[in-house]
């Protein structure tokens, strides 16, 4: 399938120093952001939801200690909502590993891992703070290419804005 045949399923998509990204939304809620190709068409905001979600990643971009606000509608399972629930709490430019969120929860660091990797609203939902014991993990499924690059970057973002502050 090519990057225009799912691009109407986007209510809005967002150039940044990222990539580009895709914005799905409800009429009230954030349902999903993805990493789209480069050449990805970009499409103005269908949704009130859409509008604020790019205007808060652009704040981000500008501010890593930045505090998203966006209404969340998630399609996951009790253990991946137990994992996105840990997820949210990791401050800024802090990390932990999938052991210890698996240890919080009683669980193993794999379905933890798994539960990132599926996490669908990537940035927002901070699973890049999310590191392996032996080095930084992977990054929404990938251990190396580009979506490595990205996580690489949002720490090395996180990290230094806070030496900044």
């Amino acid at each position: 399938m090519n990057s225009d045949a799912h691009s109407h399923h986007y209510q809005a998509t967002i150039d940044t120093s990222i990539g580009t990204l895709g914005i799905r939304t409800t009429d009230t809620a954030l349902t999903g952001v993805d990493f789209l190709p480069d050449d990805a068409a970009i499409i103005k905001p269908k949704t009130q939801v859409a509008k604020e979600t790019i205007l808060q990643i652009q704040c981000y971009l500008a501010d890593s200690t930045f505090k998203f606000d966006i209404p969340l509608q998630l399609d996951i399972t009790p253990f991946q909502q137990s994992v996105i629930d840990q997820l949210v709490l990791i401050p800024v430019g802090t990390t932990t590993s999938y052991t210890d969120i698996a240890e919080k929860l009683s669980s193993g660091p794999r379905p933890v891992g798994q539960a990132c990797k599926l996490n669908p609203i990537p940035i927002i939902i901070p699973c890049h703070r999310v590191i392996s014991k032996t080095g930084i993990g992977g990054y929404s499924g990938e251990t190396e290419g580009p979506k490595l690059a990205i996580k690489h970057w949002l720490l090395s973002y996180e990290s230094t804005a806070l030496q900044d502050s």
